[in-house]
């Protein structure tokens, strides 16, 4: 069905980053929400306010910056839900009282394994590391050479 303005959709689960509340998180190419959301960090809360009302069967697309966190953590499960603004400003649920699980895409980004699925990160490590230097000799130029392979 169509989303009139007014509308809520809302994202929860993608905990994990230090990105605070806000209570105007910028959008990425907002379109039919605007240019901010409401941010929870503690939760992984996004709600987006549908600004221009959306159509149905069609795709929207929303994106967010977050810092992830800074330590190894594994993917979470993300839920949508919405809520439907009628013109009686009464608030409905989409579905009655059901969220939804979001599916993911799973490949390969910056060279992890599985590294789209959301807020899936790993400590960058090493496989093997070394440094040389060209000169032993005291008092002359030495250039140190340091070799890394993630």
């Amino acid at each position: 069905c169509d989303l009139p303005a007014s509308s809520t959709i809302t994202v929860r689960g993608m905990t994990g980053t230090q990105t605070f509340n806000s209570l105007a998180l910028p959008l990425v190419d907002g379109g039919a929400f605007g240019s901010s959301g409401h941010w929870v960090q503690g939760t992984g809360t996004l709600v987006l306010t549908v600004s221009s009302g959306m159509s149905a069967n069609k795709n929207y697309t929303v994106s967010i910056a977050v810092l992830n966190k800074a330590t190894a953590q594994a993917t979470v499960s993300v839920h949508l839900n919405a809520v439907i603004a009628l013109d009686t400003n009464v608030a409905v649920p989409l579905i009655q009282g059901m969220t939804v699980e979001m599916s993911y895409v799973d490949s390969v980004a910056k060279g992890v394994q599985s590294g789209s699925l959301p807020l899936l990160t790993e400590m960058p490590i090493f496989i093997v590391g070394s440094i040389n230097q060209s000169s032993p000799i005291t008092a002359t130029n030495n250039t140190l050479t340091v070799s890394l392979y993630p």
